[in-house]
């Protein structure tokens, strides 16, 4: 590794071409990687944003769930449950979760409130009050999760359906 020497205002500077040419390629190389991050995160891959909205459709099209992909630790979200006018659910909304979804929830800023909520093994059962016969209701879930990590369950509408979440909770 030969060193040139050069000379500047009387002062010899020694110049490495070698290392200043992989130093450019390193800093270009960085300023794609930060880019790329930056664009990411606009897009939503780290939280709120189009990458992160999720839509989730039951077989039978009388139950959708929306909801966001990629969460936050102790950060608000909302989790909507639409049931709509095909489902046959009666005077009751039975709505079951799994016991990990259940608690990040926030059931005090549930809207409209369960009458009752049960636990099973394993599972959380929310019993709503359905709106007019035959009409499509949505019930809107305050979500703030307690802690990161993976978070996936099926949610179920007695007569309307099942559909499985995924969802990652970023620290």
């Amino acid at each position: 590794m030969a060193r040139d020497v050069s000379s500047v205002e009387n002062v010899e500077v020694g110049l490495d071409l070698q290392f200043e040419k992989r130093w450019r390629v390193t800093q270009w190389c960085m300023w794609i990687l930060l880019t790329l991050f930056v664009i990411a995160g606009a897009a939503g891959l780290f939280g709120r944003g189009a990458l992160s909205k999720a839509e989730v459709l039951s077989g039978n099209g009388s139950l959708l769930v929306e909801y966001q992909r990629f969460a936050r630790y102790q950060t608000p979200a909302v989790l909507k449950v639409t049931i709509r006018q095909s489902a046959d659910v009666g005077r009751h909304i039975v709505l079951t979760l799994p016991m990990e979804l259940l608690e990040t929830l926030r059931l005090d800023q549930t809207s409209p409130l369960p009458e009752t909520v049960t636990t099973t093994d394993g599972s959380a059962v929310l019993r709503f009050s359905a709106a007019a016969q035959g009409a499509q209701m949505q019930i809107k879930l305050a979500q703030q999760p307690d802690k990161p990590g993976r978070l996936a369950g099926s949610i179920a509408v007695q007569g309307a359906g099942a559909v499985f979440i995924k969802q990652l909770i970023y620290p």
